[in-house]
């Protein structure tokens, strides 16, 4: 079956390329000849591979796509019905350019359609994110590092102390609140691990409470990664959730400017030297998926 296309789409096709004199296959910018189609001047398949290999290079593989099948529809009017170049029908399919239902290259039309659900299936894929989710193991010995002894690195405080400005008294992995004169004024290693699982999962608590109202709101960016999840919990850990929920990072991770978000919580809600360090290392787990 030949394919027909107005000299209109010809001179649209022609339009698309920087370079319209250039016939080489491995400069992206040129184009196979669509002028008077004359046999000489055919690209063998070959030369189509190379061609769409390079833009794939230059411009990602949707753009050499849609490039190769409205570039093929043109010059398919000087091919020989079956005899279309030496064309690899398992190459065509494997790179998503062979309509399985007609038995031929995707027509322009048919691509654009196609492509666009394809596009839509991975954009819907990227967003599924199950809610609530679960802090990370690794968080949890970021937080013990953070939070425990400062003598005996990545251990907990067995005997509560009240830092100068605070309420209550800390104790264990930077448990505090009026709980810890009450019952945990000298405590074991063992209620300090139950002490961090119960603050870890307070505040993820929070992050996922605010996750899932972004997403009742149709709001895509409830989809955070792993290290964005934990660092938001890492960061309302230590500033608590109200801190969270009004800081600036936090609405540029809402807009999905993660770059900026990840910058922003450097200096967000820092009150002593040692935040300073701890929110680079969060900074670096929001943006990288890195404990260190």
């Amino acid at each position: 079956m030949k394919l027909t296309i107005s000299e209109s789409e010809k001179n649209r096709i022609k339009s698309l390329y920087i370079n319209e004199q250039d016939r080489n296959p491995s400069n992206a910018d040129s184009h196979p000849d669509l002028d008077e189609f004359g046999w000489d001047d055919y690209w063998e398949f070959p030369q189509w591979q190379t061609w769409f290999n390079s833009n794939v290079s230059k411009y990602g593989k949707q753009k050499a796509q849609e490039k190769f099948v409205r570039s093929w529809a043109a010059a398919s009017e000087g091919f020989e019905d079956g005899e279309e170049n030496g064309m690899d029908e398992e190459w065509l399919k494997s790179n998503g350019l062979w309509n399985s239902s007609s038995g031929e290259v995707y027509a322009p039309n048919e691509f654009i359609v196609s492509s666009q659900s394809q596009y839509k299936n991975k954009i819907d894929k990227k967003y599924e994110v199950t809610l609530p989710m679960k802090a990370s193991t690794q968080l949890k010995q970021f937080l013990k590092c953070e939070e425990g002894s400062p003598k005996k690195k990545c251990e907990p405080v067995l005997v509560s102390y009240r830092i100068p400005g605070e309420p209550f008294d800390t104790v264990g992995f930077g448990h505090h609140g009026e709980d810890v004169v009450k019952l945990y004024k000298k405590i074991t290693h063992s209620v300090a691990e139950q002490l961090l699982d119960k603050d870890i999962e307070k505040f993820s608590s929070c992050v996922n409470r605010l996750l899932q109202r972004w997403k009742d709101k149709g709001i895509k960016s409830y989809a955070v990664t792993q290290g964005q999840f934990d660092a938001m919990v890492s960061f309302a850990f230590n500033a608590g959730c109200s801190s969270l929920l009004n800081s600036k990072f936090i609405q540029q991770t809402k807009l999905g400017n993660h770059q900026k978000a990840a910058e922003l919580i450097k200096t967000e809600n820092v009150l002593m030297a040692g935040h300073t360090g701890r929110r680079n290392r969060e900074s670096n787990m929001y943006l990288n998926g890195q404990y260190q």
